[in-house]
């Protein structure tokens, strides 16, 4: 199976150049209660495509992609947000689950039925299952250029440039997370624990192995070779080093059920952790700073994290936007 031309199934053959819409957007700038004490922080409200954002994601070009739950996709370049829905592209469908660009420079934008591709050439491909409805929850851009694709109920899809092959077993029919390591290995986030993928064999990591739950759902692989592990349940994080060795790190939230949503390392190595009921937490290596409503964040569930071309962090709020952080000059 290869990657279809968008609009064979359900729409006409083609592509359709359609004017983008420019959002401008509002911002409010304002000092939150940093225990850091650095940085600007300004959120992004009105003007946006939507106020639930799902990914967040920096092109070739140093676009800022941002996937917004039921209104599709936008790209920003600084100063605003140009939108990409059913009604003015050949995208599969606005509701946008996740997004990653391929080391071709295309945008590989995850669907609650499918994969969505928009190429350098502003062409528009897809990929849907002939029999079931895909419902993707996390996209992967290897080094290599290969695409790994986890789905709710049917495993995880690879594409290699050419075929689409599909991977799956009752132990990892549900993929939340995907990383890769530099050797290249790729790292699955189930509901049934973690799952080392070489290619040719898996190694399974649960809470007997000291993960704090066995529902995964969030992965990154930092500049320290070490691969942070994000889940819902239990009271800290977990990582693993280069030596292949598991840690346990805890965020002092009080939680006794944490449920990371994403994890980010920005320019400084500073870990950001987005959490749900707990807010957003930043990580320097040392403590963990948290930032909630009781501090002057936004809200308290916060979806995803990612970076612009100027280094500035971005977070994705469950209902309210985006919020920005521009670090500080070292």
């Amino acid at each position: 199976m290869t990657l279809m031309k968008s609009g064979i199934i359900g729409r006409a053959s083609g592509l359709i150049f359609l004017a983008a819409i420019l959002f401008s957007c509002k911002k409010e700038s304002y000092t939150l209660l940093d225990p850091a004490g650095a940085g600007i922080w300004s959120h992004y409200t009105t003007g946006l495509p939507g106020n639930q954002v799902r990914g967040i994601t920096l092109d070739h070009q140093g676009l800022m992609w941002v996937a917004f739950s039921g209104a599709g996709i936008a790209s920003y370049d600084g100063d605003s947000f140009t939108p990409y829905n059913i009604s003015n592209s050949q995208i599969l469908s606005n509701g946008v689950t996740c997004l990653d660009v391929r080391t071709n420079g295309d945008l590989y934008i995850g669907t609650t039925d499918g994969i969505s591709v928009r190429t350098t050439d502003g062409s528009w491909l897809y990929y849907q299952d002939p029999v079931n409805i895909l419902y993707i929850y996390a996209i992967k851009c290897k080094a290599n250029g290969t695409v790994v694709a986890g789905t709710s109920g049917y495993g995880f899809l690879t594409y290699d440039g050419t075929n689409i092959y599909q991977y799956y077993d009752v132990s990892y029919k549900n993929v939340k997370a995907i990383e890769e390591d530099i050797s290249g290995n790729t790292w699955l986030g189930t509901d049934n624990g973690l799952f080392k993928w070489t290619g040719s064999g898996f190694t399974h990591y649960t809470t007997a192995n000291g993960l704090p739950t066995n529902n995964i759902t969030s992965l990154l692989y930092d500049s320290k070779s070490r691969l942070w592990i994000g889940g819902y349940g239990g009271t800290a994080v977990a990582w693993i080093d280069a030596g292949g060795q598991l840690h346990t790190q805890s965020l002092f939230t009080g939680s006794a059920d944490l449920y990371m949503k994403d994890i980010y390392e920005d320019q400084r190595g500073h870990i950001w952790f987005a959490t749900w009921y707990d807010g957003l937490i930043e990580f320097d290596g040392v403590v963990p700073h948290s930032y909630k409503v009781y501090n002057g964040f936004p809200e308290n569930d916060v979806n995803a994290a990612g970076q612009d071309k100027d280094g500035n962090m971005w977070f994705g709020l469950y209902s309210m936007g985006l919020e920005r952080y521009t670090i500080p000059i070292q």
